[in-house]
């Protein structure tokens, strides 16, 4: 064993210690990082980095963090990104036997497109890597210790209007409909507006659409709810009052043709990019404590069928509902009546025959017998097909008595996909499915917020809508950022409804971000009677310095 494997082997069997886990081959940034966060804690916070080439290597690193159960995870992007965001996209929808928190990096040069991604996989907090440590280190601590130390900087007041815009993941666009997912209760028949790449592009003539379904069942992505929206492919057709009977004719007529010039031109791109929709129908749903589809395997996104691997399941109907499986596979495990005996509280999370019993159970109750999900029991042992047929009353549940083996579920996988060929969905003949990897799943949804304080670091708003932690939004302040909603802080002066911290930005957008702050400062200042600019700029420096001393005092007050 050499030595890197020995420290691993320590971070990995130190149950006490706080932990931190970089994934990543970054070494300069990931040391310079660990040594100014150790410079603030004065706890024993372990780190350690791991560093992998293969996208195999990178998939496994779940059964890591599974084994290691890190505080906080870092995942950087800036190498091998389109696998470490498949991990990100793993690790976001895993059902955790502890909590950890995650937060991404990437390299200035990437741009937004991967932090893009990320956010859509529902990861809440992507940083953008640089020699200022400031931010993400305070972010760390509210993240994954859930410690709020506050920061010395200045903390703009006022109470601003502002737009903001949830990230949604779009899946299947037609001529008339566009389907998303996303974590926004939307009401059947509500009206709204989503910024897309087709509006954006000028393909379709409106962002204007109407939700004509929503539903948490049959969902592809880590999302809560799916959504069918009517493409209106134009403004609201509005009649003044004032037009006669043939203007009102001449506008409606020129707004028809608006209308269909849309349709005509979203038929055409989508008749020539169709070859990029590739559908996937077939879905297998793992419930597997021991990661074999982790560990060193191919990616579990590059089969011809959706895989949604889970530890164990938490919740039977709600997770079933959320998937809609065609089939399961229970990984049965073995486990000691003392350990049941001495856990009645986490008796939910042991993948045992009487779980199976519990899961078969309400598949009972979901589903009519000709469209219940064919079950396969791995490690059955002496128990076969028929045995439990009988004793669970289910027929399409088949025991495979040795261990579970990838390339087994796999053969099992594409018979299955033949068997219920007939009975899968069929695209339509101008119906697109959109590959997630690509920017035209990234779409927007627009509310607005009252935003009451804001720094470098933070800021505060009001919202008539609930929203709930860990939400991630896009905000322009005047650059664009990202915030994600955390707990509120139990010290603060501010009195406002939510409480977030800012990412997504890199050192130049975080230089205009202190621009607008020490703006806001001055609104109310008379710098009228001011000779010429040095003497404005001397009266804001010397009132930022007064301000900063109140803020330190202020917070050293609140320490003692």
């Amino acid at each position: 064993m050499n030595a890197d494997d020995t420290e691993l082997k320590s971070f990995i069997e130190n149950e006490k210690a706080k932990k931190v886990l970089y994934l990543g081959s970054d070494r300069s940034f990931f040391e310079n990082l660990k040594q100014k966060f150790l410079e603030q804690v004065h706890k024993e916070v372990l780190f350690h980095s791991v560093e992998s080439e293969s996208d195999e290597e990178i998939q496994s690193h779940i059964n890591l963090i599974r084994d290691a159960r890190p505080q906080l995870v870092l995942v950087d992007y800036s190498k091998n990104e389109k696998a470490m965001l498949h991990l990100t996209r793993i690790c976001m929808r895993q059902n955790k036997l502890y909590p950890v928190k995650f937060i991404g990096l990437a390299d200035y040069k990437q741009g937004g497109s991967v932090i893009l991604t990320a956010i859509m996989a529902q990861l809440t907090c992507v940083h953008i890597k640089s020699s200022e440590l400031d931010s993400l280190i305070f972010n760390m601590f509210i993240l994954g210790f859930d410690l709020n130390k506050g920061h010395a900087f200045a903390m703009a007041e006022l109470n601003d209007p502002i737009s903001v815009f949830y990230a949604c993941k779009a899946g299947k666009i037609s001529i008339d409909e566009i389907h998303i997912e996303s974590n926004i209760p939307i009401q059947a028949n509500q009206e709204l507006e989503i910024r897309n790449y087709w509006s954006k592009n000028q393909i379709i003539s409106s962002n204007r659409v109407q939700c004509l379904e929503s539903s948490q069942e049959n969902l592809y992505y880590n999302f809560n709810y799916s959504q069918r929206l009517k493409i209106h492919h134009g403004k609201e057709f509005i009649r003044d009052p004032d037009w006669s009977e043939e203007e009102f004719n001449q506008k409606f007529s020129e707004y028809e043709e608006l209308v269909e010039n849309s349709k005509y031109r979203l038929k055409k791109w989508i008749n020539e990019n169709i070859n990029d929709s590739k559908p996937k129908f077939l879905k297998a749903y793992i419930v597997d404590k021991e990661g074999v589809f982790f560990d060193n395997k191919p990616l579990t996104d590059t089969y011809d069928f959706v895989f949604r691997v889970q530890p164990y399941i938490k919740d039977v109907q709600d997770e079933i509902k959320k998937t809609r499986p065609q089939l399961i596979i229970f990984n049965l495990e073995d486990v000691d009546p003392k350990v049941l005996e001495a856990n009645p509280d986490l008796s939910y999370m042991f993948n045992n025959s009487r779980m199976l019993q519990h899961l078969i159970r309400n598949l009972r109750e979901m589903f009519q017998p000709d469209d219940q999900p064919i079950v396969v029991v791995f490690n059955a042992k002496e128990h076969d097909s028929v045995h439990y047929q009988r004793i669970l009353k289910y027929t399409n549940i088949l025991a495979v008595k040795e261990e579970m083996r990838s390339e087994l579920v796999l053969k099992m996988a594409n018979m299955l996909k033949e068997k219920i060929k007939p009975k899968l969905p069929t695209p339509g003949k101008f119906e697109m499915f959109i590959d997630k990897n690509t920017e035209l799943s990234y779409v927007e949804v627009e509310s607005q917020v009252e935003l009451i304080a804001c720094s470098e670091n933070d800021l505060y708003f009001n919202s008539d809508s609930n929203i709930a932690i860990g939400s991630v939004m896009r905000v322009s302040l005047p650059v664009p950022m990202y915030i994600t909603v955390v707990p509120y802080p139990e010290k603060t002066r501010v009195d406002a409804g939510y409480y977030a911290i800012i990412h997504g930005i890199g050192e130049e957008e975080r230089k205009e971000l202190r621009r607008y702050i020490n703006d806001i400062f001055f609104r109310d200042l008379e710098f009228d009677k001011a000779k010429d600019a040095e003497e404005i700029e001397a009266m804001k420096q010397k009132y930022l310095e007064e301000r900063q001393k109140q803020e330190e005092k202020l917070q050293k007050q609140e320490v003692e």
